[in-house]
């Protein structure tokens, strides 16, 4: 039989991935879209939901990092946020969250 594959290089391989097309699609997204209300919820925009994205990542680090040491990104303000500002928050949120899943590969879970 073939060994396990390495759980540490794929689960991080994944998430670096997952990020770089979220960063990606926030960068390359139409600017006449970044505002546009979203169907069936006028009060929420693409800006408004892709900041929810970097937000909800510093909540989890928050959560689970502080007590081992890992510092939470600061969040962003979701109705303001500029492309670019989200952009740079969510490469720190991807660190985080980088971190989270190093600290649960070395604690074996």
């Amino acid at each position: 039989m073939p060994p396990p594959p390495d759980l540490r290089s794929t689960l991080l391989s994944a998430w670096r991935t997952n990020n770089r097309v979220t960063v990606h699609l926030i960068q390359h997204l139409p600017t006449e879209l970044w505002d546009l209300a979203i169907p069936g919820a006028p009060r929420r925009t693409i800006r408004t939901v892709a900041a929810h994205l970097h937000n909800a990542r510093c909540m989890w680090v928050k959560t689970l990092g502080r007590e081992h040491g890992i510092t939470a990104p600061t969040r962003v303000d979701h109705r303001r946020v500029a492309r670019r500002q989200l952009v740079a928050a969510l490469k720190r949120s991807s660190d985080g969250i980088e971190a989270l899943l190093k600290l649960g590969l070395a604690s074996r879970g």
